[in-house]
């Protein structure tokens, strides 16, 4: 997968793979006067056949754990990769503790499985709690392009 340096408004500032013949991948983007940062995640999950449906399973036990108010999302649509179909998972909300002398963050997370038949996918947008992100997430995943090679 290649994903762009610049995605509307934000900027690409972190790139790290899992290695060579990995195929997994871990960018950071910020966004404009870098309130928001956006990581994108995406990974080949292994061969076995429940793998999609129990990591759903496990991302919602995952975010319900989690202290403070969590709320389910509405997420957009997963993006579309190269006009391969995609598949919803679950997304949430959720504030934390930004840290001692910090503000605290809010943090809007999406999990989609079988993107372009075979990738996992999560996006994590964090942010100041009193900020409205709304529409800056939206515009991430409207101007988000991603191209697939060919390999397998």
């Amino acid at each position: 997968m290649v994903l762009p340096e610049q995605i509307g408004d934000f900027t690409r500032f972190r790139e790290s793979r899992g290695g060579e013949g990995a195929a997994s991948a871990a960018y950071g983007y910020a966004g404009p006067d870098g309130r928001i940062s956006a990581t994108f995640i995406v990974f080949l999950p292994p061969d076995e056949p429940n793998f999609c449906k129990d990591y759903i399973a496990a991302g919602r036990e995952a975010l319900l754990r989690r202290r403070g108010n969590v709320q389910p999302l509405d997420p957009p649509e997963a993006p579309a990769i190269e006009g391969f179909p995609s598949a919803m998972g679950i997304a949430a909300r959720y504030d934390f503790a930004g840290g001692v002398a910090s503000a605290p963050l809010r943090s809007d997370q999406y999990y989609y499985c079988n993107v372009a038949g075979k990738w996992v996918v999560q996006y994590d947008f964090a942010y100041p709690a009193d900020f409205d992100a709304a529409t800056e997430i939206a515009s991430f995943f409207h101007d988000l392009k991603v191209t697939i090679s060919d390999a397998p």
